[in-house]
């Protein structure tokens, strides 16, 4: 099975505003589909525990990677945004992702979109075509606050209303995948035939065109909206979509011999965990950005790059520079670098030229993310220390893309956005631990050494890791 899906995504094209990607992409898209593979089935054989239906199985799981290669399909460093954003629910059955789909942040559902996603309609058992739902921060139109650190908005439950997929808002789902079953009781799945589409219809009147008529309701969550109206405290409001706070969905535990008796929903999601290759994939791109924004400031500047902002645990970020300081977040406010002879503004960005370094429409939401440090011979004025060092080798800069936060990192407060080790893993952590370069130890590392966690990504002046 899995060199069937594999091979789907290798001959998978999206719609010409993405047909941008070259081989190295294919390539890429192959060996981290790959390497995700295992993850993903074994998390569904789990997810769809009491199904035996092995083809809904499978179309689950097709599906679920399909969202996840579309997700890393748009990694072209010269697009607007960075990759990682899934597509809008198909609203009438034709297999096409319906675009905007509520406001911005806002989840969605509606069927899965398997046109837009290069598939067939992918069905059940029943005959049926799968139901999708995306958190709003992660669908693509209109696009939201989209970056590493952004939680999905769905939480699932078990039929004791225990959480399934983690404890904690990093555990949310980012995006759920419904497999209906046949119709139960009341539900109307009727199509008029004037209007009738592949898997539903043109008209918002008919049975086919409401969720309701597909997905149900046990233990007070209602699979076809994501809301709760159970009495049983949930730790926490889980309200309708589209809603641009969370939402609740659930599995059904209770089968007979012959299936369930009201409620025959069967469901996979996309975890944090699952979406792993397409957060790497968002640090490249950024990453590469600011690697070539600063290589275009020093090629104006005498080879010289600017002072970057030294983190303090006083304030929230300022992001303005410090004299002296080899290592901090990416600054905005030049004035110190300017003293020291050098340019205080940023220059265009060689990989998007229309638009100015720094002032991305997608910046505002990884700048926290984002460290520099600067070697001591490649600084405005001569700074004292030892040679700066990624993996053993020396480089005029660093740039490091820190990575979703793990269970142990914290980023809320002034003092952990301050503190270094909420971002970095061990072996990026100045020895002194405030955020400055103590000499001797102006090295850092893009492979992890033994470190677990390690989820930095790395650039030198030459090249991303």
């Amino acid at each position: 099975m899995q060199v069937d899906v594999q091979c789907r995504f290798i001959s998978w094209k999206k719609p010409a505003v993405r047909e941008q990607q070259g081989a190295v992409l294919l390539v890429l898209l192959l060996f981290t589909v790959t390497a995700a593979s295992a993850v993903l089935v074994t998390a569904l054989n789990h997810r769809t525990r009491g199904f035996d239906g092995a083809s809904s199985s499978n179309v689950l799981k097709i599906a679920q990677q399909a969202l996840i290669g579309y997700a890393l399909g748009n990694a072209d460093l010269t697009t607007a945004i960075p990759p990682g954003h899934l597509p809008c629910p198909d609203n009438n059955g034709d297999g096409i992702s319906n675009v905007p789909c509520g406001n911005r942040d806002e989840s969605a559902i509606g069927r899965l979109p398997w046109k837009t996603l290069g598939l067939s309609p992918l069905r059940d058992d029943s005959g049926e075509c799968l139901w999708y739902a995306v958190s709003g921060r992660y669908k693509e139109s209109p696009s939201g606050n989209l970056f590493a650190d952004a939680d999905g908005q769905f939480v699932i439950f078990d039929s004791n209303l225990h959480r399934v997929n983690g404890v904690n808002n990093s555990d949310k789902a980012i995006a759920v995948v419904f497999v209906p079953g046949t119709t139960l009781g009341n539900q109307n799945r009727s199509t008029s035939a004037v209007s009738k589409t592949e898997c539903g219809s043109q008209r918002i009147s008919d049975g086919s065109s409401k969720s309701n008529n597909y997905l149900e309701r046990l233990s007070g969550i209602d699979n076809a909206t994501g809301s709760y109206s159970g009495v049983v405290a949930l730790g926490g409001n889980f309200n309708s979509i589209p809603s641009i706070s969370d939402s609740a969905f659930i599995l059904s535990g209770s089968y007979s011999a012959l299936g369930p008796v009201d409620f025959n929903d069967i469901l996979a999601w996309i975890s944090p965990n699952d979406f792993g290759p397409v957060y790497r994939q968002m640090q490249n791109f950024v990453g590469q950005h600011v690697r070539q924004c600063l290589q275009s400031f020093a090629a104006t500047n005498g080879s010289k790059y600017p002072w970057p902002a030294i983190l303090d645990s006083s304030s929230l970020p300022d992001y303005s520079d410090d004299s002296g300081e080899r290592f901090g977040r990416v600054a905005s406010d030049l004035s110190n670098t300017q003293a020291s002879g050098l340019n205080n503004f940023w220059p265009f960005d060689p990989i998007q030229p229309s638009v100015t370094c720094f002032n991305w429409i997608w910046w505002d939401n990884w700048k926290e993310q984002i460290f520099y440090a600067v070697d001591k011979n490649s600084a405005p004025t001569l700074a004292s220390g030892g040679l700066l060092e990624v993996d053993s080798t020396n480089t005029p800069i660093a740039v490091i893309v820190a990575g979703r936060k793990t269970t142990s990192q914290a980023r809320n407060s002034q003092a952990e956005k301050a503190a270094i080790e909420n971002y970095l893993e061990l072996g990026n952590i100045p020895s002194n631990g405030n955020g400055r370069i103590p000499a001797g130890d102006e090295s850092f590392e893009s492979i992890n050494f033994g470190n677990n966690p390690f989820n930095d990504y790395v650039c030198t002046a030459t090249h991303c890791s």
